[in-house]
């Protein structure tokens, strides 16, 4: 499964602003690389640390957890020891740590990967299962994050919990408050409603946060870098560099062939079967 956070850090690297060290020592804010090539005090103050992969512990030692970062707030070149905002747990020699610019920050970077799921991307497929039947109730909430564009299909469990059938002209979805509203006749209590729709991709607050199965990492990455240039220059007013103008090309070229050959999968509205006969 794809994190934000692979994502993050795939396109730090493309850019160039992102360099893996072998910790050789730690703690749960610092980093120590004796083999560091940073010769500057406060290198990199303002970038990102990476968890990228970790060694083994013995109990009750516990490892951070890869993918999670942390901004860089110091560099000292005596003790070659970054300091960092605090991780779960420490870093240790043999941990493989991902260590980026502060040119873009990560929670710009961040953004960059939200706008790219929102432009690039847009609506894909999804099923929610997660709305289990309440003898006597009509209205149900949607769940957070439950972004409906278009209403594919909604179906119900039969009694056995082992099948489905369409309900989708028996309901109807209104916006709410919290972001929707089922509104369906009095069905059996513990039954399970399934809907079918196309909407926007969640968006990614943790860095643990998944991208849906159908949008391609590498598509994505892309698409990130796009917007995290765009910003770099837009926001920052850096210059474009033939290298970073370089970056630019391959990432659009990129997205071009994603969008031709592996389209993100949109399902068609299943149309309205009527029937003389009941079910």
């Amino acid at each position: 499964m794809t994190t934000l956070s692979d994502v993050m850090w795939g396109a730090y690297f493309d850019l160039g602003f992102g360099y893996q060290v072998a910790a050789t020592g730690g703690s749960a804010t610092t980093i120590v690389d004796t083999n560091t090539r940073f010769t500057v005090a406060d290198s990199w103050k303002g970038g990102t640390a990476f968890v990228l992969s970790v060694v083994a512990r013995t109990l009750p030692a516990i490892a951070p957890v890869v993918g999670e970062y942390q901004k860089l707030t110091a560099f000292d070149v005596s003790t070659k020891t970054f300091t960092t905002a605090t991780f779960s747990q420490a870093i240790a020699a043999g941990d493989v740590i991902g260590l980026t610019s502060p040119k873009i920050p990560a929670l710009e970077m961040a953004q960059a990967v939200n706008n790219a799921l929102k432009d690039h991307v847009g609506t894909i497929s999804q099923i929610d299962i997660s709305i289990p039947t309440t003898a006597s109730t009509q209205s149900y909430t949607l769940p957070a994050g439950v972004m409906i564009q278009k209403l594919l299909d909604v179906l119900l469990s039969d009694t056995d919990g082992d099948d489905y059938y369409s309900i989708k002209g028996e309901v109807k979805v209104e916006p709410s408050v919290n972001g929707g509203t089922l509104i369906a006749p009095e069905y059996d209590a513990a039954r399970t409603i399934k809907i079918i729709y196309n909407g926007l991709h969640p968006a990614l607050t943790a860095y643990s946060s998944i991208i849906h199965p159908s949008v391609p990492e590498a598509f994505i990455k892309a698409a990130a870098v796009d917007k995290a240039l765009l910003w770099l220059v837009n926001k920052r007013g850096s210059s474009v560099t033939p290298a970073m103008q370089q970056t630019a090309n391959r990432a659009i070229q990129t997205i071009s062939n994603y969008k031709i050959e592996m389209p993100v999968n949109r399902q068609k509205a299943k149309p309205k079967l009527f029937s003389l006969y009941g079910r």
